[in-house]
Formats: C-alpha cells, structure tokens, sequence
C-alpha cells in the first residue's frame, strides 16, 4: 500500500471523486482544505485548496495518480 497525496483546485473537486471512483477498489478518500501561498516574488497571494489523501494498492499507483491528474488539470499554472 502508498499513500497519495494531491492538492488540487475546489471547483474540481467533484471530478476526482468521480474519477476515482471509476477505478473502484479504493478506500476512503479523506479530503480538507488547505491554503496555497504563491511563492513569485511580490505575489503573496493565498489560494483556498483541497487537498485529498487515500491509501491504494501497489498495482494501482500510477492508475490512481493519472486519474487525478487528469480529473484535477485546469490549465492554469500550479496543475
């Protein structure tokens, strides 16, 4: 078993849960919110996040983490 970690954007939220759920065989997703903090000079802005955790099998890994990435993608910087 890993732990997968992500932070992602609110608003794709619904997405990766969706997403995950379509692989199947997972546990319990926890999910809280987190800050973002831009780190470019002069810009200390704070980004309200969600960052989610789960345990998935070996074998499923590199499944599990593309489909986040997938599901989470916005196009913006920080994907």
């Amino acid at each position: 078993m890993k732990e997968v970690k992500a932070v992602i954007q609110p608003h794709r939220m619904d997405a990766v849960l969706s997403a995950l759920h379509h692989i199947g065989n997972l546990p319990l997703v926890v999910a809280g919110e987190a800050e973002g903090i831009d780190t470019a000079p002069g810009m200390y802005e704070q980004h309200r996040m969600v960052k989610i955790e789960l345990m998935v099998p070996d074998d499923l890994v590199e499944t599990v983490v593309g489909a986040i990435a997938e599901a989470a993608h916005t196009g913006n910087p920080g994907d």
